[in-house]
């Protein structure tokens, strides 16, 4: 959706992000409020699904995309009830505001 500059992050670098979280039909199970409340955490670190942590690696600061993540780098057969059902493919609208390398 928008290209972003500079290095991506690595294992164990916090990142700062905001996202609309969505059902592969529409339904939004989650999202940031606004820039001044983003979501952060460190890559690789098991604090984010899978996809989240592969996509994270290959973005960079201002980047913005839209992302398709299949259930097994999701919630898999659990699912997290009961917003998300078990086996969802999830769509995200993730935007990398930053990060500080550690």
């Amino acid at each position: 959706l928008r290209e972003g500059q500079g290095d991506t992050p690595k294992p164990g670098d916090k990142v700062a992000v905001l996202y609309v979280g969505r059902l592969l039909q529409g339904k939004i199970f989650d999202q940031t409020d606004d820039k001044d409340h983003p979501f952060i955490f460190r890559v690789r670190r098991e604090m984010v699904i899978e996809g989240w942590d592969q996509i994270l690696q290959m973005m960079k600061k201002g980047e913005k995309r839209l992302v398709i993540i299949p259930p097994e780098l999701a919630y898999g057969t659990r699912g997290q009830p009961p917003k998300i059902p078990r086996n969802s493919t999830l769509v995200f609208e993730i935007e990398f505001l930053e990060f500080k390398k550690e």
